[in-house]
This record gives C-alpha cells, sequence and structure tokens, in this order.
C-alpha cells in the first residue's frame, strides 16, 4: 500500500510530540531550544505545515535527532504507523564506526553490502513496475531505407577512394 508524503510527515509530526514529552519538555522549552517560533512546532507537530530545513534541523537538534533519517523514513514507502522515535534517533556509535571500506571487518561490509543490494533491488522493482505500464512503439529493430545513409554504411567501398593505393582490396 502505498502512503502520501503528508500522511508521513503527519507521522513525524507526532513522533516530535511523544519525544518531547518522553524528554519532560513542554512545548514552549522545545520551542526555546531548538530556536523555533512556538506556532511553527505546533503546526509541526499537528501536521498542519512542514518546516523548512533549517527549521527541521534545529528541531532535530534540540530532540537528538538526524535530518538524514528522516528524509529516509520519508522515501522509505513504510506505512506511517511503522515509523518509530528510534528510527529517528541519532545513532550513538555513528562516530565510533569506520570510515573507509577497508576498515570494515568482513561482517560489517557483507552487511552493507547486503543493505545496499536491498535497497537497489528495491530501486529495480519501482521501476519495473512503471515501465510495465507504458507500452513500447517499437519492439523490433528493422532496415529501414529512409534512414540516411550515414547510420547505414556502405557494403562496398567506390573504387575511386582507392585509386592511390593501387588495387581495390574488396574486388
Amino acid at each position: 500500500m502505498s502512503y502520501t508524503e503528508k500522511e508521513l510527515q503527519k507521522r513525524i509530526g507526532q513522533l516530535v510530540t511523544e519525544v518531547r514529552v518522553k524528554q519532560g519538555l513542554s512545548r514552549p522549552k522545545l520551542a526555546e531550544k531548538a530556536g523555533i517560533g512556538l506556532r511553527t512546532l505546533h503546526g509541526f507537530e499537528h501536521g498542519e505545515t512542514w518546516p523548512q530545513a533549517t527549521t527541521l534541523k534545529a528541531i532535530c537538534d534540540a530532540l537528538g535527532w538526524d535530518t538524514h533519517l528522516i528524509d529516509r523514513a520519508l522515501k522509505s514507502g513504510k506505512a506511517p504507523a511503522e515509523i518509530s522515535a528510534d528510527d529517528l534517533a541519532i545513532d550513538p556509535w555513528a562516530n565510533e564506526r569506520p570510515r573507509f571500506v577497508s576498515d570494515l571487518t568482513d561482517a560489517e561490509l557483507l552487511s552493507e553490502l547486503t543493505y545496499r543490494m536491498r535497497l537497489r533491488e528495491e530501486e529495480i522493482e519501482q521501476l519495473r513496475k512503471t515501465v510495465n505500464k507504458v507500452t513500447p512503439i517499437r519492439t523490433t529493430r528493422e532496415f529501414d531505407e529512409s534512414i540516411p545513409h550515414a547510420a547505414h554504411p556502405p557494403l562496398r567501398m567506390e573504387t575511386s577512394q582507392y585509386d592511390n593505393l593501387g588495387e581495390d582490396p574488396q574486388s
């Protein structure tokens, strides 16, 4: 089942409220901590508006969330109810992870490649669904005399091109 981005954004707004309450922050305190207006935060929490990128980053920083994970959640195609606050929280071990492929263990590399392949397979499946809806105009390639000569090279060179070379190699 497909969900609209608006439904997912509304869910993220609900998660802001849940996490804010868990952290013991009132709406005015979170707005102050993030350096944003109270109305902006209220609109976001109730799914009425989606904040600008800088405002979203300020809210995420105040809650300990990663804005990239919000973007990933919006593009994931998950049902809104499937997105949890844990999906958006900053990974506490992120700075401890290796920065280069050569620093990864075999198990970590295999895990990363498996994850990326799964993402690619999902993208390919989406493309296949889109392509299957389109009817191809021409399925076979045929020789067409109306196409200019350059597209169909001559089978034999003119002998005048070999006048200075001596014998015609094609005769």
